[in-house]
């Protein structure tokens, strides 16, 4: 029997601000290594496509990598280098605060399995739109807590991008609350670890045969469904 755990996070150590009453521009985060799986490339077209319909919102790419000298000669030559901001590798105990300065998160990569970020950035209610891949159908309600897209179109990341930017702050707030509200059900590390001595109780109490005695080859197998 196979058994699905998420892996936790600790739902508390994230605070979300009150973002309902923020006006442009509509600021966009993504956070990852700068490398071309990641799409950080298509993020940076699709906001000089909005720029272009007239739509005010900005790019903050953190993280580092090899990428970073094309990315930023991508925005120079898209005219929108003073929209996107590269401020480098986030340690952990100052990534909450681009979270918090966000009102969206972006991930178009082409492959990810469940990523952290996402589950971060979603605990920090922000909506979410990102690559339709691997393990983000689990993590996302497509329309409710975020929104997913074709990976490698930068035309479909721009229009979802551009429905949320148009939605408004009050929309954006709420779809960033069914984000935290999904992950405190389901991927609260308490949940989580609730979950595992559950399944190590049921497999022990298994582990005993008919007459008391041991069987062997009875231990369910999980599945952490997270990556980083």
């Amino acid at each position: 029997k196979l058994h699905v755990v998420h892996c936790g996070l600790d739902a508390g150590l994230f605070e979300p601000p009150d973002r309902s009453t923020r006006s442009s521009p509509v600021e966009v985060l993504t956070v990852g290594r700068i490398v071309p799986v990641k799409g950080q490339s298509l993020l940076v077209r699709a906001l000089a496509d909005l720029t272009a319909r007239g739509l005010d919102a900005r790019l903050t790419v953190a993280g580092d990598g090899p990428g970073r000298g094309e990315l930023e000669r991508l925005a120079h030559d898209l005219g929108i280098a003073d929209r996107v901001a590269l401020p480098g590798a986030v340690g952990q105990d100052a990534i909450c605060d681009h979270y918090a300065r966000a009102d969206v998160f972006a991930l178009p990569s082409f492959a990810e399995g469940l990523p952290v970020v996402a589950v971060e950035a979603m605990a920090m209610e922000l909506p979410v739109v990102a690559s339709r891949i691997t393990g983000m159908p689990e993590l996302l309600d497509e329309g409710h807590s975020g929104l997913m897209v074709t990976p490698g179109r930068a035309d479909a990341l721009t229009d979802a991008l551009a429905r949320l930017i148009d939605a408004g702050p009050k929309r954006r707030a709420e779809i960033g609350r069914a984000g935290r509200a999904k992950v405190v059900a389901e991927f609260d590390l308490e949940h989580s670890a609730a979950q595992l001595l559950q399944i190590f109780a049921e497999a022990g109490a298994g582990s005993q045969g008919p007459t008391g005695s041991s069987t062997q080859g009875r231990v369910p197998r999980t599945r952490q469904s997270a990556s980083a």
